[in-house]
């Protein structure tokens, strides 16, 4: 266990350094991508895109799961009212480091443990939830894909985009602990002696549905009605 913890310890130091490298160095090799995260009027990406369409919602409340310390999801729609509550367990690391540059994102992150949503926000009280290339991070993925869904209305989607077997890919830096990967079309979390059936596992909770991307795993869950 202690060195369980100290390799967690280590984990958050290095995702720390990490964002705060992209911060001071205004997105680095991808200036693009940072002015977009800066930008307020950057559209919801088409992936986002996809799903708010299909809700008959005027205004739609988006819960942004480990946005890192700034959301990358876009912030806009042409029809649609948006509004992005963007969360990470390490929110107040990224406030320091937001603030020692000066830098003030259109939507701040604020602090949330994806395995424990219901610690901070209310049951039902989203449109839309996302979790992008975060939830490898968690001790218990799961536990974080179940809270997601609690926190998502009925009828309305969650979405996960993970790159496939980045933990194994990575040799474990860092804070991943867990791969998703596809097998026979369908997800699954697996590390060293332990393996999830993500359909198996979320089938009371809402639909699957899987969504291909070269090198990634992603799928939505619709929150079955009532």
């Amino acid at each position: 266990m202690k060195m369980f913890n100290l390799r967690r310890q280590i984990g958050i130091f290095l995702e720390s350094i990490y964002w705060r490298r992209w911060i001071a160095a205004a997105g680095g090799r991808l200036p693009q991508l940072y002015r977009e995260q800066m930008d307020p009027s950057t559209p919801l990406s088409a992936f986002h895109r996809q799903f708010i369409d299909r809700l008959p919602l005027p205004r739609v409340r988006i819960l942004d799961v480990g946005a890192g310390p700034m959301t990358n999801l876009g912030k806009t729609h042409p029809e649609k009212e948006i509004e992005i509550v963007a969360t990470d367990l390490l929110a107040g690391r990224y406030a320091r480091t937001l603030r020692r540059y000066g830098v003030r994102p259109p939507v701040p992150t604020v602090y949330a443990d994806a395995e424990n949503l219901a610690a901070v926000f209310a049951e039902n009280s989203f449109d839309y939830v996302t979790a992008n290339n975060s939830l490898d991070h968690c001790r218990n993925p799961l536990k974080a894909l179940v809270e997601m869904i609690r926190m998502a209305r009925p009828g309305c989607y969650v979405t996960v985009r993970h790159r496939e077997n980045e933990a194994r890919r990575t040799g474990y830096l860092g804070l991943h602990e867990w791969n998703f990967q596809l097998k026979n079309g369908m997800p699954f979390l697996w590390r060293a002696g332990e393996e999830i059936d993500i359909a198996a596992a979320l089938a009371p909770y809402g639909r699957l549905e899987i969504i291909p991307e070269d090198l990634h795993v992603v799928f939505a869950i619709c929150k079955n009605a009532g």
